[in-house]
């Protein structure tokens, strides 16, 4: 459903939500308002991310209720991200969170404390309508339009083994040649894209160019799942443009073990010659002829060989404990503190602040969460000159640490765990992977560790 305006609440406001939604509406206002516009058998999440995208003005119903509630954070967050005007409607007069505060502190309040409710919802119809008003006489429609081609995987087994291609081309309505920006993203941040970061497209002209989608971390089983994605053109003074579509993650499922038979196999071949070899050669035998002239072959005997002891080495466990009473220390540091602030909104603390490096393009902050009753469940927080990029993955691992940071790169390294591992002390052998950041793009080098099977990051 096309819509106007997006409005957010939390479940204990939803009587206030409905009241501002109809008061919209009867002005002509289209609204989108969870669950009420959220399509039968849609994901939630994704139906939530693709109407915030496509709003005009975001309008909040602010209580103590909206305050606190990390839904609610998280829809603003992605709200300034694409720089959406956001309207809060105050129905409750208290103090705003770190992470409130962070995002609306200076946007333009509108006071609904006192009854009548009504009064207070036309003054907010009227402020949506100036601000749509504004939008609207905003450059108009883009002359770019977008068609994404089907996928294409370069393995017979499809996306099992090889990211999926996509050939994106780009039409030119324009008399004049646009230079512009290509961003792609997904419904949770479980694909990892390769794409050039500027595409030039000639005046009334055409441009293709390849996009290759892939899993950030690669699963061992479960069921196939399909991954919306949504990829935006923007710059060249024109409106962005955006056209969706979708990737198939398809889990390894039994090719890793179909691969481990074929290794076994194989190695047993290779073991069965060698021990029949060594069995030849290592017995001498005597020949001697009959009267009839006919051979005889006698074994001599052989002396046993005594069994060789077998030693198993216990591998030596790594502790990776937190003190926690290092955590959520601040900083005096400006650029730093204001970091700090953004990881501790979205629910984690950073313990260690050591390799923080002030100036750096791009820098990383590992933050443990802050509810966890234990230091094992961490997110690595990604920021270039001060604004927050993300984080490594939706999945927490159980231990992280920062191995190396410089302008343009930051390598990680993850504690691996067998299933039996306690988790202060893993056993398996530590996973690398370095982040390179392009300038538009902070992309891994190698796949993120699974958090399940046989080694995992947990």
């Amino acid at each position: 459903m096309a819509h106007d305006v997006f409005v957010s609440y939390a479940s204990e406001d939803k009587p206030t939500a409905d009241a501002v939604v109809a008061m919209l509406e009867q002005r002509k206002i289209r609204c989108w308002v969870a669950p009420r516009d959220v399509p039968a058998g849609r994901e939630y999440g994704s139906s939530l991310v693709q109407a915030i995208n496509t709003c005009s003005v975001f309008v909040l119903v602010f209580s103590s209720k909206s305050n606190a509630s990390p839904h609610v954070i998280r829809e603003i967050e992605r709200a300034v991200s694409k720089n959406i005007p956001i309207l809060p409607l105050r129905i409750e007069d208290v103090p705003l969170t770190d992470s409130m505060e962070f995002f609306i502190s200076g946007t333009h309040w509108l006071d609904a404390l006192t009854p009548p409710l009504e009064p207070d919802l036309e003054r907010l119809a009227e402020s949506v309508r100036a601000l749509l008003d504004g939008v609207s006489e905003a450059p108009g429609v883009s002359p770019v339009t977008m068609e994404l081609g089907p996928p294409v995987t370069s393995s017979p087994l499809g996306s099992r083994l090889s990211a999926t291609s996509y050939d994106l081309t780009l039409r030119n309505g324009s008399d004049e040649r646009l230079d512009l920006q290509l961003d792609a993203e997904d419904d949770g941040g479980y694909c990892a894209f390769t794409l050039p970061p500027r595409v030039s497209v000639p005046a009334n002209g055409t441009t293709s160019v390849t996009i290759k989608v892939g899993p950030r971390s690669r699963r061992w089983r479960g069921s196939s799942a399909t991954r919306p994605l949504s990829i935006t053109s923007s710059g060249g003074g024109q409106p962005p443009t955006t056209i969706t579509g979708q990737f198939e993650d398809v889990p390894y499922g039994w090719l890793p073990y179909g691969v481990a038979a074929l290794v076994g196999v194989a190695v047993a071949v290779v073991l069965g010659v060698t021990v029949v070899t060594a069995g030849g050669n290592g017995n001498a035998a005597a020949h001697s002829t009959s009267t009839a002239g006919t051979p005889t072959v006698t074994a001599l005997p052989s002396s046993p060989t005594p069994p060789t002891p077998t030693i198993t080495a216990t591998p030596t466990p790594t502790t990776v404990a937190i003190d926690r009473s290092t955590c959520d220390q601040g900083s005096t540091v400006p650029a730093l503190a204001q970091e700090l602030t953004t990881v501790r909104f979205l629910g984690y603390v950073v313990c260690d602040t050591s390799t923080y490096v002030p100036g750096g393009a791009i820098h990383v902050l590992v933050g443990v969460l802050a509810d966890s009753p234990d230091s094992f469940t961490q997110l690595a927080f990604f920021f270039v000159d001060g604004e927050y990029l993300g984080t490594d993955s939706v999945t927490p691992s159980a231990s992280i640490t920062v191995v190396s940071q410089v302008p343009n790169a930051v390598t990680l390294s993850y504690a691996m765990y067998r299933p039996d591992d306690p988790s202060c002390c893993p056993t398996a052998d530590e996973a690398v992977v370095s982040y390179d950041w392009n300038g538009t793009k902070l992309m891994p080098q190698v796949d993120l560790p699974a958090t399940e099977g046989p080694v995992s990051r947990r």
